[in-house]
């Protein structure tokens, strides 16, 4: 005689089995209020006696336990995806460090003047021993040593000697790597060609962003244009005769677009930028041997008093800390009769409209503000009449110069991210002037630009 507990059994399994042509079949079996047409298991399709009776199992229902695991794995499984592009950035970024390491051990060591430089490096050779035979010196250019090619970088030597140390006012040394103080206490670096006399965390992040995302954007040789050739002669008043066989100082250069625009009017042009910048101003104007880049703070600048012609800044004053400091250190390093022209934000119109928004637009990402700017330049270009752009315009105001596109994206995210802000007034600017004892100074059409002139005594 079977068992109670074993006729149970076999009652249920002969139940399952009539029901399942083969393992994996599909059979149809009500669980609950739902209806299930998944493959079932090999397994117990019915519980024992004196255990809780349960719904008949298929193979995507499992126990409660399993479910639990079930999940854990799958979100295990997400963060892992979720991961797994930051890992492949995080290599990517690794080979290009090693190849950039690589190429630079690889680079030719450059000689200028007879004394060995390693100026397109992204890092300072090491120092050759005292023993070792000193290399030939090139009569009036820039080659390669032995053995490698002849680079084609222009003979800057006679621009270096108007770098000054920015502290004492010394003459500086051209060593190895970069250039080093009088006393021989203070090194400064030349990387890819370029002075660099800030340090690393001292780059204004915004301004490198925007210049080396927009390098072209405001460049006349690029976009066939004569906008920014426009731009120098309103907003300083100058021209090609001005400035023709001349050494000029452009104090703010970003991506070079007023910097070429002197070289091709014959100016020598000293370009000087704070951030990252400059490395865009190099691609634009670092062939011409009559162009020298210096990567410099204005407020600290490594140059002697008296040594340019004529010094311009166009839109750069009013995104430092003081204005008005920052502009009187310019004129003393005007030569007698030299000329300088500045133009700062007005104090009216969009600019004043922009200053509330400020304290929370320059504490935004530049990559996550940037897309912003996009989007909503690019929305209100296409719907100028809707009854939204004039009321944003209003709200928060974008440039809208009609010089393109992306021309007026930059101008807009320049106009924001910037942690500094000045707006100014004509009288408040030439009042500037005269505290530094120029002359002839003289207010230009648009507005808040002004020119003077140092004494010749």
């Amino acid at each position: 005689m079977v068992p109670r507990a074993g006729t149970h059994r076999i009652r249920c399994v002969a139940r399952a089995l009539a029901s399942c042509r083969a393992e994996g079949s599909v059979a149809r079996r009500a669980h609950g209020d739902r209806a299930c047409r998944r493959p079932l298991r090999p397994r117990e399709f019915a519980p024992f006696p004196g255990e809780r009776r349960a719904r008949h199992e298929c193979a995507r229902s499992p126990r409660r336990r399993p479910r639990a695991r079930s999940r854990a794995r799958r979100s295990r499984r997400d963060r892992v995806a979720r991961r797994r592009p930051l890992l492949a950035l995080g290599r990517l970024r690794l080979v290009l460090l090693v190849r950039r390491k690589r190429s630079a051990h690889e680079r030719p060591r450059l000689h200028v003047a007879g004394t060995l430089v390693s100026s397109m490096a992204h890092s300072p050779s090491p120092t050759p021993p005292r023993d070792a035979p000193a290399p030939p010196a090139p009569a009036a250019s820039v080659t390669a040593s032995a053995g490698a090619p002849t680079a084609s970088i222009p003979d800057r030597s006679a621009l270096l000697r108007v770098l000054r140390d920015p502290q004492g006012g010394e003459s500086l040394s051209l060593q190895a790597g970069g250039l080093t103080s009088a006393d021989g206490r203070r090194h400064w670096p030349i990387v890819r060609g370029i002075p660099r006399f800030v340090p690393a965390d001292d780059y204004a992040a915004s301004f490198g962003f925007e210049w080396n995302l927009h390098d072209t954007t405001q460049i006349d040789s690029v976009q066939s244009t004569k906008v920014s050739e426009q731009v120098l002669r309103d907003k300083t008043g100058l021209g090609p005769d001005d400035v023709r066989g001349r050494l000029v100082l452009d104090a703010g250069c970003g991506a070079g677009r007023f910097a070429e625009v002197l070289l091709d009017w014959g100016a020598t042009v000293v370009a000087v930028d704070l951030s990252s910048a400059v490395d865009a101003a190099a691609r634009h104007v670092g062939s011409n041997p009559r162009a020298l880049l210096v990567q410099a703070d204005i407020g600290s600048l490594p140059f002697a008093p008296g040594t340019f012609d004529a010094i311009v800044s166009i839109g750069v004053l009013h995104h430092t800390p003081d204005t008005r400091t920052h502009f009187l250190k310019l004129p003393p390093l005007l030569k007698p009769g030299g000329t300088i022209a500045i133009w700062v934000y007005p104090d009216e119109g969009e600019y004043r409209r922009r200053l509330p928004w400020i304290p929370v637009t320059s504490r935004v990402r530049s990559r996550w503000f940037h897309g912003f700017c996009k989007v909503l330049v690019t929305w209100m270009r296409r719907h100028p009449r809707h009854p939204m752009s004039a009321w944003i315009q209003q709200i928060f105001p974008i440039s809208s110069q009609s010089h393109g596109l992306e021309n007026d994206m930059l101008d807009t995210f320049d106009g924001y991210s910037p942690r500094y802000h000045g707006v100014h007034g004509a009288e408040q600017v030439m009042g500037w002037f005269r505290e530094a004892g120029l002359e002839d100074v003289e207010s230009l059409p648009i507005a808040t630009s002004v020119r003077g002139r140092r004494p010749r005594s």
